[in-house]
């Protein structure tokens, strides 16, 4: 049987910060043919990890088997309180979603000569560098 670990980190880091185990109700990685992939996690607001979540700022990771299978920003949350509990539904969508609302001009110098890696970050900083553009 497959063990699935959800971590926490910044979306700058290279690596996660810690796992989110403690306290999770449901937790799901939809990887989709077409489209960004997506992480859901439903769990205790109160616990310690649930302090490294920053909206748009964080991302988590989600490996398989000890295997990174896809990494994605964190997106708004949603609490729901009450007198007894504190639950947080986290959601997150891969880097695609991102670069989805992004746009290069008829203008831009750009170039497709290195790798793919290079390629995509040459284009998010010229994406962040636009008025507005810093995520």
């Amino acid at each position: 049987m497959a063990r699935w670990g959800f971590h926490v980190g910044t979306a700058t880091g290279t690596e996660p910060i810690e796992e989110i185990s403690t306290g999770v109700k449901s937790r799901a990685f939809t990887r989709r043919l077409v489209g960004p992939d997506e992480i859901s996690i439903t769990a205790n607001a109160r616990q310690p990890v649930m302090a490294i979540l920053d909206e748009w700022a964080s991302d988590i990771w989600a490996y398989r088997d000890g295997l990174l299978v896809g990494r994605g920003r964190v997106l708004p949350t949603d609490d729901m309180l009450d007198e007894d509990r504190h639950t947080v539904s986290v959601g997150a969508k891969g880097y695609e979603a991102i670069l989805s609302t992004r746009y290069i001009d008829p203008g831009d110098a750009v170039s497709y000569s290195a790798d793919q890696a290079t390629i995509l970050w040459n284009l998010v900083n010229l994406s962040q560098s636009r008025a507005g553009g810093a995520l």
